[in-house]
């Protein structure tokens, strides 16, 4: 008993090992893991974790962090090996051009989501791809999105801030992983909604997180500019979403499309960006 006790004292900041040993008070931490098979890996996890000092919380935000470091680079990857495998095919106003190939400048991502292309092609292998890239997308987001309020001194108003601008990335990262599972050619209403949803939603998140940034003396500012630079940017594009030129015209079209490709790739930019700026104060922390 004494030597449990010792052991929990010893290493309070593990939680794992403080409620574990208050539930098994009576009974000595190495017999245990020699008599208990089903116990064994658990309780050799919290050993080693708690004799080397790792923070379980420290672990679950660096690979939050990591996570969207890497989703962006498989959304590159598959959505451009989606647009090579989509069959062509856009229309204007109900004139459908039956194109064989994905066109840059004409066809909008979520063209690779449909099940079938508006000149009546199937386009599983698209839509797919562009499924997995997106909803892989939009949860590693999400589960970074859970980790901000962390980087910030709680019970101050940069902390506040930070909490209300990750429950609005939460809610813009199952936006996005609504799109994901609403084909348009299918479910155009939802689908609609996820899109005229998930886009604003993040402007909320990027001006709530760039003010807690600038308040936060432990955060390297840069990171509050470049959240500016991605609000003014989504800015800009909700304009081009809600009062935009009109895609029953074929300008209005390259247009529309051309400035959904623009934010969708800065955000895919400037996010994994913000995540390094989070490894760096877990670096120095």
């Amino acid at each position: 008993m004494n030597k449990a006790y010792n052991w929990q004292q010893s290493n309070i900041d593990s939680l794992a090992s403080l409620y574990f040993i208050k539930l098994i008070p009576f009974l000595e931490f190495d017999s245990l893991l020699k008599k208990s098979r089903i116990l064994k890996i658990p309780l050799d996890i919290i050993k080693k974790s708690t004799y080397h000092n790792w923070n379980m919380k420290d672990g679950f935000k660096k690979i939050a962090a990591i996570g969207v470091l890497i989703s962006p680079i498989f959304f590159v990857v598959l959505t451009t090996l989606a647009m090579f495998f989509f069959p062509g095919g856009y229309s204007i106003r109900d004139i459908v051009f039956p194109t064989t190939y994905y066109k840059f400048e004409m066809n909008f991502f979520s063209d690779l989501g449909m099940l079938t292309t508006e000149t009546g092609l199937p386009n599983l292998t698209s839509s797919i791809l562009f499924g997995f890239a997106l909803t892989l997308m939009g949860l590693s987001f999400m589960f970074y999105s859970i980790t901000l309020p962390s980087y910030f001194q709680k019970y101050t108003h940069q902390y506040r801030l930070a909490v209300a601008g990750s429950v609005f990335a939460v809610l813009s990262a199952l936006g996005f992983v609504g799109i994901a599972f609403t084909p348009w050619d299918v479910l155009l209403t939802p689908h609609i909604f996820f899109v005229f949803f998930a886009f604003p939603i993040s402007a909320f998140y990027s001006i709530l997180l760039c003010i807690a940034v600038f308040i936060e003396e432990s955060y390297p500012n840069v990171y509050g500019w470049l959240l500016i630079v991605f609000t003014v940017a989504m800015g800009g594009y909700l304009w081009f979403l809600f009062g935009g030129p009109d895609l029953s015209y074929f300008d209005g079209r390259v247009i529309q499309v051309l400035a959904q490709k623009a934010i969708v790739y800065i955000m895919i930019v400037m996010i994994p960006i913000q995540a390094v700026g989070s490894l760096y104060l877990l670096r120095k922390k």
